[in-house]
């Protein structure tokens, strides 16, 4: 299940009608409906009511078309956002932009600032939960939930599958990491954390677990435009965010 594929429900709930919804996405009715039912056999919930006269939504696809802009939304505004400051920078406008991941670009400089260790986040009833630390190779067979494919968080657990030879079982895919939470926290599946997203989504009924069989982390980049001449207000800045994050690695300021 995927951003497009919920878009798709969307669309059948508006029009109240697969025929309906599949004539405006421009796609077959068979092909809509194949998605349809992957998304119930992934939730493992009826969502539709299927008659001659057409579709009405059950109580369970109700409550998913009701949350849908929970995520959605979110989505959407990151996917703006990024592209905004994609073309400032493209266009000659902003000087300082910050990024996780992948810091290769034709047109800006990046400055490392820090990493973030990801784990593995489980439910403390999960089986997962009785290991000191994990290998990718734990994963398989798992409900995973997983941030979308906008966030280098999901190519890096992604790849890592593929690596060791299989394809996780991804059962949703979202803008950020409070839905894995709550899904995690129920108990649905597992996920991926960071340190800092932990501690502030803190519950009792979660665990953290580092991975031992090699190096996951989560960059953090300063991006500056390619070619340009030092700024002494940008060099400033930089130096005050490096001295603010050493600070806090020494437990001198809480983050």
């Amino acid at each position: 299940m995927n951003i497009r594929e919920l878009e798709y429900y969307k669309m059948v709930c508006q029009q109240k009608s697969i025929t309906k919804a599949a004539h405006a996405l421009y796609m077959t009715p068979q092909g809509l409906s194949k998605i349809i039912k992957n998304i119930e056999n992934e939730l493992e919930a009826t969502l539709l009511n299927r008659t001659s006269s057409g579709i009405t939504l059950t109580k369970s696809g109700e409550y998913l078309y009701e949350h849908l802009e929970d995520f959605l939304v979110p989505y959407h505004h990151i996917c703006s956002e990024i592209r905004c400051i994609e073309q400032r920078f493209l266009q000659g406008e902003g000087n300082v932009a910050f990024t996780v991941g992948d810091s290769s670009t034709g047109y800006m400089d990046a400055t490392f600032m820090e990493k973030f260790e990801i784990k593995l986040l489980v439910n403390r009833e999960h089986a997962l939960a009785k290991k000191e630390s994990v290998s990718i190779a734990d994963l398989k067979g798992e409900r995973l939930y997983l941030e979308s494919p906008e966030f280098s968080i999901h190519h890096l657990i992604v790849d890592k599958c593929r690596e060791a030879g299989f394809e996780p079982n991804l059962v949703f895919e979202t803008s950020g990491f409070s839905l894995c939470h709550k899904m995690v926290q129920q108990n649905k599946g597992i996920s991926v954390t960071v340190d800092f997203i932990f501690e502030d989504m803190k519950q009792d009924s979660l665990v953290m677990l580092p991975f031992s069989d090699g190096e996951y982390f989560w960059s953090t980049y300063m991006l500056t435009r390619k070619g340009s001449v030092p700024n002494p207000d940008i060099l400033l800045f930089h130096n005050h965010v490096m001295r603010w994050l050493k600070m806090i690695a020494e437990k001198k300021l809480i983050r």
